[in-house]
């Protein structure tokens, strides 16, 4: 899997955590559309229908929805959520080694 692919993933992952449940149906897109519109952000709930793989999407997915979803998880925006991810995979590495030798 590429580091793009696995960081989206790691998105949902996490946006599923913040919701309270895996992000499965319709319904579930409605509410996630209610909380982030909370947040006093307007997103269609048809949006995360295809980020979360319910409907047909292409793959691509708009700054601006990357940077919502990871201000919903408490990040700054995609940038911090990508930068946060990679820097706990470096901590892991590190302290995996120092435990070997």
């Amino acid at each position: 899997m590429n580091t793009d692919r696995r960081i989206l993933n790691e998105l949902r992952i996490s946006v599923s955590n913040k919701l309270g449940k895996q992000i499965s149906s319709s319904v579930h897109c409605d509410e996630l559309s209610a909380e982030i519109n909370k947040m006093g952000i307007v997103i269609n709930p048809q949006t995360f229908r295809r980020f979360f793989g319910l409907i047909k999407n292409s793959g691509k997915f708009h700054i601006y929805t990357l940077d919502t979803l990871a201000q919903y998880c408490n990040f700054r925006d995609y940038a911090d959520f990508k930068k946060g991810l990679i820097q706990n995979e470096i901590d892991l590495f590190l302290e995996n080694l120092h435990t070997e030798t």
